[in-house]
Order: structure tokens, then sequence, then C-alpha cells
């Protein structure tokens, strides 16, 4: 069965519920017939955010994603803190704690995003984000090595 489908509900004026599930998805493939291949696994995301002002959100999430053929099942629990949204360039703080019964065990999220517009032709964006494996069943990671920086900067003309 491929399942795919998402709801909101808006308890209050602040406040905003999100469900998302997918079972099943279809994976394009020239080579097959139909032109896709359902992949066998599923994914179910609950997601939680209160925006106190048009500056600041709050926001907390939930996903469980299982591969069926593999039987491993990762779950990612996650907070996220964006302030100054009204003024164009939101700047968001996040946590994340992932769990999986695979080779990599536990892991923590860190990340930082900076969304800067400049002008109306202009957008520069400053991405940093740390994982650090907590507990896992090899010891190729490490923590000090798992940083990733991204910057890009887009002008129009």
């Amino acid at each position: 069965m491929i399942r795919n489908y998402n709801f909101v509900v808006k308890p209050g004026k602040a406040m905003e519920l999100v469900h998302k599930l997918s079972t099943n998805p279809e994976q394009p493939r020239s080579d097959l017939f139909l032109g896709s291949q359902p992949l066998p696994e599923q994914t179910t995301e609950w997601q939680l955010n209160y925006r106190n002002s048009d500056k600041l959100t709050i926001g907390g999430s939930w996903n469980q994603r299982l591969q069926e053929q593999s039987n491993i099942r990762t779950r990612l629990a996650s907070i996220n803190l964006t302030m100054f949204e009204n003024t164009g360039s939101p700047l968001r703080l996040s946590y994340g704690l992932e769990q999986s019964n695979g080779a990599s065990g536990t892991l923590q999220r860190y990340g930082l995003q900076y969304d800067q517009r400049p002008g109306p032709n202009q957008t520069m964006s400053l991405f940093l984000t740390n994982i650090n494996y907590a507990r896992t069943a090899s010891a190729q990671f490490d923590g000090d090595k798992n940083w990733t920086v991204r910057m890009n900067y887009q002008i129009r003309f």
C-alpha cells in the first residue's frame, strides 16, 4: 500500500500541529514499465510550532523512519528556535537527538542558520552544523570532525 498524506491543525492563533505520513514512497525509475518503484520504508513525522510574535517561533518535531527490508528504525526528536523572522533575515538555532538500531547508534545534531536579505536582488545564507556520534558501533566517527559549513551568496541580474 502506498500512502502519502499530511494534515495541519491550528488549535489556536499562534499554534500549529502538523502530521505527515509516507508509506512505500515511489522512486522514479525510467527502466521500469510504469516509471517508478515503491521503496520499502515508512516515515511518520509530527511537528508542533508556536509563534509568539512575528519575530519568534519555537518548535519541536519527532519523526520515525522504518526501513522494512533491513528492519532499521531511526527516531529523531528536535527543537528549534527561529528569531527575527519579520526582518527578512531570520536566525535559526536547532538541536536534535537521533537514535537508531543500525550502525549509527545515538547522534546529537546542533545547527545554526542565518539567511540575510541585503537587497531585493541579493541573498546570503550561512549554515553551520555539527553531528556528534555519542554512542556508535564503529570507532570511525569522531564528533570533532563532523562540522558542516555552507555559505551561499546569490545576486540576480
